[in-house]
């Protein structure tokens, strides 16, 4: 995802965001880096990124499952089996069937893990602990996923011939050894089959993970890139910076202050890395002698009124996701008249927001109306802080912004995704299906055993060591470790003979 194992990431000692009724922006240069000689990477317009990512790249993901699909129908004309065996029995039924397995897995494994990760971090959390815990929970997924499509791949057989639990041996199907004497490749029907589940599953995986989750993912951006590029603010001839406007907040007066909220954000960067869950954030009212009512779901707003508002926001270069936001509250006099203007401090780590809300007359002659914009400010302030937590955690988990990562790399991550996917599936169906001998539950297990190995490795590399190795040469390792487990797998059915 990067072009190398540093972080090219911008370091700076402070920045503002200013938000009025026209949005406008200023940049002041940091200390020191006016000086610098070293180039900066320029981070793309919020439009440019979009376009990559948004417009691009997921119809070229999309490319990867029609294109491996050409394989298994060349080779289904090839072998006759189409007088035999219907398309619509061999293709779409198992492919269906992958889609449902997928999303069978995903809401099994999410929340039984999630039972497993709070059992582990409460028993042990202690610091020396987290990287163990991390990786038994990696492998318990890894495992549960694979029994689960091993359970999907066991329902394509026959019905005369499934694993039962009283018998030892799977019998060989006499139909299934006809048509493979026919044939003009030695495959039987059911490579076709379970080719067809893989494709189904890494389809459904694309939707949920690489598209779904990828799109919340660079969304986090859009409000802290520029729109056009016409909006960059002139830095002389040399620089011009898409990152919004920096310059650092005014003090607040300790008479100014009316109430205080601490918001507890837990720094669970492990659980983080698991579910790609947002973290929890429970709201506490100070001493203050006025408190603001707490909001405890957050998710169900869809959206905040245009508010008169003014937004500043200072930061400095943090490498890891703070434990706690701290939001204060203040007015300009003790007493709501109309045009008080209040001002709310959010600081995250080692960066303050701060807005400043404008109130007009209309606004205060009622109570409710008061207590409401009250609420939509703190949901405004809340949604502002909730992002850049989730881009810290995201950047902390891959060593980059998403607008670092070229657009091909991530195009890769979905081929290697397809075809491990599709690798696994034909290596758990070798141990159930017979090819001309009879198959034991014993060389089913060590099929599992493997395919168990071979992921957890995977899964531990990105997940323990993406920042040792780089981004880049990880992506081409698990590149080299997906063809070859694609290759096998087609040489253990017969492909390649």
């Amino acid at each position: 995802m990067t072009t190398s194992t540093s972080d090219p990431s911008i370091s700076t000692t402070s920045r503002a965001i200013s938000i009025q009724d026209n949005t406008t922006y200023e940049e002041e240069e940091c200390d020191g880096l006016s000086d610098s000689s070293e180039a900066r990477e320029v981070p793309p317009t919020w439009i440019s990124l979009r376009l990559t990512h948004l417009i691009i790249l997921i119809p070229l993901s999309f490319i990867v499952i029609p294109a491996l699909a050409v394989t298994p129908v060349c080779l289904w004309y090839l072998n006759g089996f189409n007088q035999n065996y219907t398309f619509f029995k061999t293709f779409f039924t198992p492919f269906l069937l992958g889609c449902l397995g997928f999303l069978a897995c995903f809401g099994l494994k999410k929340s039984i893990l999630d039972s497993l990760i709070q059992v582990l971090f409460q028993q042990q959390p202690h610091h020396h602990h987290v990287s163990f815990n991390l990786a038994v929970c990696l492998v318990l997924q890894v495992a549960l996923t694979e029994l689960i499509r091993l359970a999907f791949l066991v329902n394509q057989k026959e019905p005369d011939s499934r694993i039962l639990p009283t018998d030892l041996i799977i019998q060989a199907d006499s139909v299934e050894k006809s048509f493979r004497i026919q044939s003009r490749l030695p495959l039987d029907i059911h490579f076709f089959i379970v080719f067809w589940v893989g494709l189904g599953w890494s389809f459904m995986e694309l939707i949920v993970i690489g598209c779904s989750e990828w799109i919340q993912q660079v969304i986090l951006y859009k409000h802290v890139l520029f729109e056009k590029e016409d909006e960059e603010p002139q830095i002389g001839n040399e620089e011009n910076i898409a990152i919004r406007d920096v310059h650092p907040s005014e003090p607040l007066q300790p008479s100014q202050q009316v109430a205080a909220h601490v918001v507890t954000i837990p720094n669970n960067r492990s659980r983080n890395l698991l579910n790609n869950s947002m973290p929890r954030v429970e709201t506490q009212p100070s001493d203050s002698s006025t408190s603001y009512p707490c909001l405890h779901d957050h998710s169900k707003v869809s959206g905040v009124p245009d508010l008169n508002k003014q937004l500043h926001y200072r930061s400095a270069s943090s490498k890891h996701t703070p434990r706690s936001a701290n939001f204060l509250t203040t007015a300009e006099s003790a007493i709501m008249r109309p045009g008080t203007s209040i001002k709310t401090n959010v600081q995250i780590g080692e960066g303050t927001y701060q807005l400043s809300r404008a109130i007009p007359a209309p606004e205060i002659e009622h109570e409710s109306e008061w207590d409401l914009n009250e609420d939509l400010a703190e949901i405004e302030i809340l949604r502002i802080a909730m992002e850049s937590v989730q881009r810290q955690s995201v950047e902390n988990a891959i060593g980059l912004a998403i607008w670092q990562i070229p657009w091909f790399i991530i195009w890769i991550w979905r081929l290697n995704s397809t075809l491990l996917t599709i690798a696994i599936s034909l290596l758990l169906s070798r141990g159930i299906f017979s090819i001309g001998v009879n198959t034991t539950i014993r060389r089913s297990v060590g099929y599992l055993a493997l395919v168990i190995i071979l992921k957890s490795v995977v899964v531990i590399l990105w997940s323990f060591q993406i920042k040792a190795i780089g981004l880049i040469p990880l992506t081409y390792i698990t590149l080299l470790i997906c063809l070859s487990s694609f290759v096998s797998s087609l040489g253990l059915w017969g492909l390649l003979s």
